[in-house]
């Protein structure tokens, strides 16, 4: 094909050659693995007793005062315009203490504590994925790309991620009078001391990066994706402090359900703001969270929470369950019988184990999910495939607990003949394909570490590959594209497929088997218009599995041609989300950003 043919058949989005531009820090051997520092790992008021302070390890890099390092860059300045001194981690009376000390009273804390746990939790999608990570934003405020964190950006009882900017703005405000419990009254708060409000609007800015899509408002269920899977990283990290997780467990007595240290999301935030009570949680002790369109988008969010919780307590249950048999003899627990104090620690310890799991499952299905218009649905058959493919063996039944906990809430895929695995797992494309040898492992350039970014070149180079192969007459409805002038569009305009991104996934099983996958993410917009004749963007696509031997595995896609799915989203713009779109100068509809990513 010539250029021009190129242009006409597909495009080739931004963001395929924004990770050429990237550079991550580049690790020298004389450089530690780790830095540990300190953080809040629950909330500033509760006791430390309970393991609300701990010692954490984040990746090392060298950094700059603010912390400024690869990824990061915190720019404290407050609403009112004031700049406080950035700390010096590289100081060496900081490097000798792990940090300064937890206080709520410090600016240099906060800007420690936001660089801490947004690093933490990028480790852990890296960790999940396998591959470095970009971002969502196109020009951000830092200079060098990295997100920017403002641990006072505005003075409100919120905080967000905004896209425009590349920024995470923690509000701040006055405490109310009638505060209870140990918070002083008419005190200055500040959401950059709450370990779950960090972690929570950070996963909007990786999430974002990994499906740039999921921010237009297409239906309740794209919105509340992106709050509960927030939510369910914040909940998932308290976990994974083996110190919180053991404090909490004693205090409840073995019981998950009642260990509230761990289940409260934002608690600190939620009695500041006069709530009484953390913000939200991932129990549901009623049971009475069940999927319903209407509910407002962080209630929709809960309850996709409560479902993942409760596939989690049930592994959990599972797991404990030859633990206590061997601690009782056999008998199994009686009423009121309390847990010896050393089967606590290992039941705390397994509590950690299967959280890192869950976490690990959780991001790595974010993979395994349309680009577009993501429903409940798609991402629990999302998690289904993704864990499937890297664990056969389930012997205690990780899949079947998710399956059963969704289907409690009523969540229910669509097009699908059964709630089980094999019904529930994504199909290979309907009709056989041909590998596509120029996106085989054995032709792609590596820079170095499989998990790099590629250069420019080879960026491109894959884009042509995989935008050739699918703009193929005999391919396109294999990956749920249509050519300008289909009938199905009813007079309506398409733009050529546009290929946004393709990344390496690796992943390494139980087994210890390290897999390759390649990642593409294919989006095509249709021309349309509601039904009052205001025009807005359509938007379908297709996630590309590729096998290392460049084979199609999975086509995963929703197509700009189905008519009820337009429908649907015509329906909910001129809706129930009409409040979440606005016309631009041109007179067409779009996202109004500012009213995404906050914390409530």
């Amino acid at each position: 094909m010539s250029p021009s043919t190129y242009r006409q058949a597909y495009r080739i989005g931004d963001r395929m050659l924004k990770g050429a531009g990237i550079k991550p820090y580049a690790r020298k051997k004389s450089d530690p693995l780790h830095r540990p520092l300190r953080i809040y790992a629950l909330d500033p008021a509760t006791p430390k007793v309970d393991g609300a302070r701990a010692t954490v390890r984040i990746p090392y890099e060298e950094l700059r005062p603010g912390p400024t390092g690869a990824a990061f860059c915190v720019h404290d300045v407050d609403a009112a315009g004031q700049l406080y001194e950035p700390v010096d981690l590289e100081d060496p009376t900081i490097l000798i203490t792990n940090g300064l000390n937890p206080t709520p009273i410090s600016p240099q804390f906060r800007q420690q504590m936001v660089y801490t746990v947004c690093s933490r939790v990028r480790q852990s999608f890296r960790t999940a994925l396998g591959r470095q990570l970009d971002w969502g934003f196109d020009n951000g405020s830092c200079k060098d790309g990295q997100l920017e964190i403002r641990p006072q950006g505005s003075y409100e009882q919120n905080a967000f991620y905004d896209k425009q900017n590349g920024r995470l703005c923690f509000g701040y405000f006055d405490a109310p009078a009638d505060v209870n419990g140990r918070y002083l009254p008419n005190s200055r708060a500040f959401t950059a001391l709450s370990h779950d409000v960090i972690a929570h609007e950070v996963t909007h800015a990786l999430l974002d990066g990994l499906r740039s899509n999921f921010i237009t408002p297409t239906s309740p269920d794209t919105l509340a994706f992106h709050e509960g899977f927030a939510d369910l990283v914040a909940v998932l990290h308290h976990f994974t402090y083996e110190e919180v997780v053991l404090a909490a467990m004693r205090q409840s007595g073995g019981k998950l359900e009642s260990a509230l240290l761990l289940t409260s999301i934002a608690d600190y935030f939620g009695h500041t703001i006069g709530k009484d009570g953390p913000l939200r949680s991932a129990i549901d002790a009623g049971g009475k969270l069940v999927y319903d369109p209407t509910l407002e988008i962080h209630a929709l969010g809960s309850v996709l929470v409560s479902a993942v919780f409760d596939a989690y307590r049930t592994v959990f249950e599972r797991r404990s369950q030859p633990y206590i048999r061997l601690a009782t003899h056999g008998a199994g627990l009686q009423p009121g019988q309390l847990l010896p104090v050393d089967l606590i620690e290992v039941l705390a310890h397994e509590a950690t184990v299967i959280a890192r799991q869950f976490l690990n499952v959780l991001i790595r299905a974010v993979d395994y999910c349309p680009p577009v218009d993501l429903e409940f649905g798609d991402f629990l058959r999302a998690v289904i495939t993704a864990d499937k493919e890297l664990v056969r063996d389930d012997k205690w039944g990780y899949r079947e607990a998710w399956i059963d906990a969704f289907a409690a809430r009523k969540i229910y895929p669509k097009f699908v003949e059964a709630l089980s695995e094999d019904a529930l797992i994504w199909r290979p494309p309907p009709h056989p394909l041909p590998p596509i040898a120029d996106l085989s492992f054995a032709t792609l350039r590596f820079n170095g570490d499989p998990g790099n970014f590629f250069s420019q070149e080879e960026s491109l180079r894959q884009a042509h590959a995989l935008g050739g192969f699918i703009t193929e007459p005999q391919n396109l409805s294999s990956f749920g594209l249509v050519l300008d002038g289909d009938p199905r569009l009813q007079g309506d305009r398409v733009d050529p497929p546009s290929i946004e991104s393709i990344r390496v996934a690796r992943r390494i099983g139980p087994d210890q088997e390290v897999l390759f996958d390649l990642v593409a993410e294919v989006v095509q917009h249709r021309h349309a218009c509601l039904p009052d004749g205001r025009p807005f963007e359509y938007q379908g696509g297709c996630t590309v599995i590729l096998e290392a031997t460049g084979e199609v595995r999975y086509s995963i896609y929703k197509s700009v041609s189905g008519k009820a799915r337009f429908r649907q989203w015509q329906g909910y713009i001129a809706g129930s989300l009409s409040s979440f779109w606005g016309e631009n100068a041109n007179g067409n509809l779009v996202p109004v950003p500012a009213l995404f990513h906050r914390l409530h």
